[in-house]
């Protein structure tokens, strides 16, 4: 669950487990958000994420445009074992004091390396969103700003034993 930069909105999963043990194939993520400034529960919206099964959801940095900004709403997806491995970003705008989505999500990062859990936090000033790769031992770091179309800067490449 993400409270947006403003507060305004609210991003949550919801999660369906239709598993015996050992079968996840039936196991279902969605992807909501809740405008806070209604009470209306209609205003919950639905974001596309084409069945694949979603971990952690973060805001990131609001977008400036002409009117109003724009939201960025970061998520990541995990592989059939349920470990995070990508990030996706999907573009949101209000238009007529409602959130509508401005194309399908996309990808920014994977990580196809079975060691590694994958996470996604805003940093503190909200100024851009972290993209965590980690194993029990060593870790690496991405931030992306609010220029969506910039790749996902890496702060320090990963090292053997070393942790920041």
């Amino acid at each position: 669950m993400s409270l947006s930069v403003d507060e305004t909105f609210l991003a949550y999963i919801t999660s369906t487990v239709m598993a015996t043990a050992g079968d996840t194939e039936n196991d279902k993520t969605q992807l909501w958000i809740k405008d806070l400034r209604s009470t209306d529960d209609k205003t919950a919206v639905q974001i596309p994420t084409d069945g694949q099964l979603l971990a952690f959801v973060e805001w990131g940095p609001r977008q400036q445009q002409e009117d109003n900004g724009s939201h960025s709403l970061f998520f990541t997806t995990t592989d059939a074992w349920h470990r995070p491995e990508s990030v996706w970003v999907a573009s949101l705008v209000v238009d007529d004091d409602l959130l509508v989505s401005n194309n399908q999500p996309i990808q920014i990062y994977h990580n196809s390396d079975e060691t590694v859990l994958v996470d996604v936090q805003r940093t503190k000033g909200c100024q851009y969103v972290a993209i965590s790769a980690s194993t029990k031992t060593t870790n690496e770091v991405y931030l992306v700003s609010s220029e969506l179309s910039k790749p996902p800067l890496l702060v320090r490449p990963r090292q053997v034993g070393v942790q920041y």
